[in-house]
């Protein structure tokens, strides 16, 4: 991997200290420059691959985004070619009943594990989760901490802008190979009835808020302010997708 190229597209230095800091510097820096997308397998109605070198191509060579199956396991490499201990966990989205369907990682330091995301179109930690049971942690002034669930699976909760407790996602410490994503990920882009497949998502956060498109709902957000843009033209997407996520297609 061209570890320059992929610094660079996310616009930071190489790291002198692999520590948490600098794992959070990379966690913001990676949301606020590259976005959540199902663009090529919604839009473009084509298959996503996740080999390396395809996502290579597409995220740090084209200026592309993509979902969790492809944002979080170049992320993953990235970090263990900077020298972290970092590795692939299963995910579940909010509900234990539902199947695994979202890829996380996690960071070994030596005071424990820390969860690392930049592939959820959800809500999101905008830096890393210590893995302690209870432990509430302000991250970039959002509360976000993990609750065990049993032997195998911890919840990751987070209080929202109501102020509630809210459930984002289930997982499991064990360490995963790339492999074992494949089929999730061939079930994503094909699926007919699929959330990707069906519904047009772009998404990319902000230093201070985000932005994003929904079918074609254009919406800015900045601090407590929100507006929201009916696309109605192909050409108008397309000026949106260069304008606010700086992609091409």
């Amino acid at each position: 991997m061209d570890i320059n190229a992929y610094l660079k597209r996310i616009g930071l230095d190489k790291p002198e200290v692999l520590d948490k800091e600098s794992l959070d510097r990379i966690i913001r820096a990676h949301q606020c420059s590259i976005p959540f997308e199902d663009l090529e397998c919604n839009y473009l109605k084509k298959r996503v691959y996740i080999d390396q070198e395809s996502l290579f191509d597409k995220i740090i060579k084209r200026n592309r985004g993509g979902y969790c199956f492809e944002l979080n396991t170049l992320f993953k490499d990235f970090l263990v070619e900077l020298g972290f201990d970092a590795y692939s966990v299963f995910c579940r989205v909010k509900s234990m009943e539902r199947p695994v369907m979202h890829r996380g990682t996690f960071v070994r330091f030596e005071d424990g594990l820390y969860f690392a995301d930049v592939g959820f179109g959800g809500p999101m930690p905008f830096g890393c989760v210590k893995l302690e049971d209870g432990l509430k942690q302000d991250i970039s002034g959002e509360t976000f901490w993990f609750e065990k669930e049993d032997d195998y699976w911890w919840g990751l909760f987070r209080i929202n802008e109501s102020g509630e407790k809210e459930s984002t996602l289930y997982m499991t410490t064990q360490p995963q190979q790339d492999i074992e994503f494949e089929a999730m990920n061939f079930y994503c882009c094909t699926n007919p009835e699929g959330r990707f497949v069906t519904i047009t998502l772009v998404n990319l956060r902000t230093p201070d808020g985000y932005y994003s498109i929904t079918e074609r709902t254009f919406t800015a957000k900045k601090g407590s302010e929100k507006t929201e843009k009916e696309i109605t033209t192909d050409e108008e997407f397309r000026d949106y997708l260069k304008k606010y996520f700086n992609i091409s297609l």
